[in-house]
């Protein structure tokens, strides 16, 4: 009983031994509390609109960790000695053909 706080569990008691009284008094307040959420939902939704613009940018670099991870590994000595490796043997390959 959420909406009901602490005297959630006298309402319900109450629902049970006599609901011909207690639902017009809980319907009237949930409608009431229905009527305060809906304007603090419209008074709130300038903030939230702003709130997501701000935040749109930042929720499309959702993959940017493993674009970094990736980088990482690539630009790291043992990528770069590997990669400069399989140039030279190559490049010594071709010429070694040129020669022959």
């Amino acid at each position: 009983m959420f909406a009901a706080g602490e005297q959630g569990h006298q309402i319900v008691d109450l629902l049970k031994k006599n609901p011909g009284v207690a639902i017009p008094v809980v319907l009237s307040r949930l409608q009431q509390k229905d009527g305060e959420w809906r304007k603090v939902k419209q008074d709130m939704k300038p903030l939230f609109s702003k709130v997501f613009q701000q935040n749109y940018h930042k929720s499309l670099d959702h993959r940017s960790f493993y674009f970094k991870q990736t980088d990482k590994k690539q630009l790291g000595h043992k990528a770069m000695i590997q990669v400069s490796t399989s140039i030279s043997t190559s490049t010594s390959l071709a010429n070694h053909k040129i020669m022959m």
